[in-house]
């Protein structure tokens, strides 16, 4: 998990399980990010709302 602890307005997240053999999810608080089935292997650039 990475957490923000200062909101920003974008950040990009790199995620890589290349063992991975089932369901592979990450989420933030809002949002699916990632939804794929085996290995995965992105980056995906995410708006940040402040509170």
């Amino acid at each position: 998990m990475v957490r923000l602890d200062t909101p920003r307005d974008t950040a990009i997240v790199a995620f890589s399980c290349k063992d991975c053999s089932s369901n592979v999810i990450v989420k933030s608080d809002e949002d699916t990010l990632v939804n794929e089935i085996g290995s995965y292997s992105g980056t995906t650039l995410r708006l940040i709302q402040a509170p």
